[in-house]
């Protein structure tokens, strides 16, 4: 047999494989996303909360919660509770609050660290000498 031969026949079962991860990869990407989603929204409402809690402490004015309830508890309302959430600007906003403040938090780490990083050295400069 010759190289390409070798390859070919080796090449079955990898793209049956493959075929097979396919068939069954495209209904686990469905039904793994949806309860992911889910988690993602749920978990990103309640950082928002600690925000505005952080914010009420701080301040002195509260923030409503600005969120529809959930329709019901279960398997059978994910869907719908999901679809509500996903269809409401207050969960767009929480998206694009994390953004806003995951960059900005960033920065000013990143300034912190470079200050204190600016200090030290300046600090320690005249041993250098």
């Amino acid at each position: 047999m010759t190289g390409l031969a070798y390859v070919l026949v080796l090449g079955i079962p990898v793209s049956f494989a493959l075929f097979a991860l396919t068939i069954v990869g495209f209904p686990m990407i469905i039904i793994l996303a949806i309860p992911w989603l889910f988690t993602v929204v749920w978990l990103t409402r309640k950082f928002a909360d600690v925000h505005r809690y952080a914010f009420t402490t701080v301040v002195g004015v509260p923030i409503a919660r600005p969120y529809r309830p959930w329709v019901g508890r279960g398997w059978r309302s994910l869907w719908p509770n999901l679809k509500s959430a996903l269809t409401e600007a207050a969960t767009w906003r929480d998206f694009a609050w994390l953004l806003v403040n995951g960059i900005i938090g960033l920065v000013a780490y990143v300034l912190v660290l470079a200050f204190f990083g600016a200090i030290a050295w300046y600090a320690l400069m005249p041993l250098l000498w």
